[in-house]
């Protein structure tokens, strides 16, 4: 089975998983306590689907393709929207429409992440691609990667629960 030709698919892919009941929870805090890259864990778990197994040097080689755009985009605007609801509040609805645009674009900006995420694993060298990949096989590459502890790397398989493929 090769990736689908149609573009998007890891954003659908995002956003039908972190719906489901403790994935954004898991998440943030994956995010905030342990530096893990949210779009780069969707990703991993996404070419699981795409029976793509990943190594270290996949990781290094997606954070690298993305990292620029991290930092002059993303991860700004994070900043000021999540600063400016630790100054200001939510009570002011002028503000919070500011904050709510300030999220808007937050969020394209990672769909961009997700856009070229998508686009370097269509660009890898050809391989078998008929071999699935065991559900949380790319997840614990990069939860070793982490160094994530036990508990924590078992908590992530919520991420890999059959309802969330």
């Amino acid at each position: 089975m090769t990736m689908s030709a149609q573009p998007d698919q890891l954003w659908k892919f995002s956003l039908q998983c972190y719906r489901q009941p403790g994935v954004e929870a898991l998440c943030l805090t994956l995010q905030e306590q342990w530096q893990a890259d949210i779009n780069l864990l969707l990703w991993l778990r996404w070419l699981e689907t795409q029976f793509i197994a990943v190594d270290n040097t996949h990781i290094q080689m997606a954070e690298a393709h993305i990292a620029h755009w991290n930092r002059e985009a993303v991860w700004p605007l994070r900043t000021l929207r999540t600063k400016m609801k630790q100054l200001y509040g939510v009570e002011d609805a002028a503000i919070e429409a500011t904050r709510s645009a300030i999220k808007k674009a937050e969020l394209q900006a990672e769909r961009v992440v997700q856009i070229r995420l998508e686009q370097l694993a269509r660009h890898w060298p050809a391989r078998a691609q008929s071999q699935p990949v065991a559900a949380g096989h790319n997840l614990a590459v990069y939860a070793n990667y982490l160094k994530l502890p036990e508990p924590v790397k078992q908590k992530m398989r919520i991420l890999y629960a059959p309802n969330h493929s």
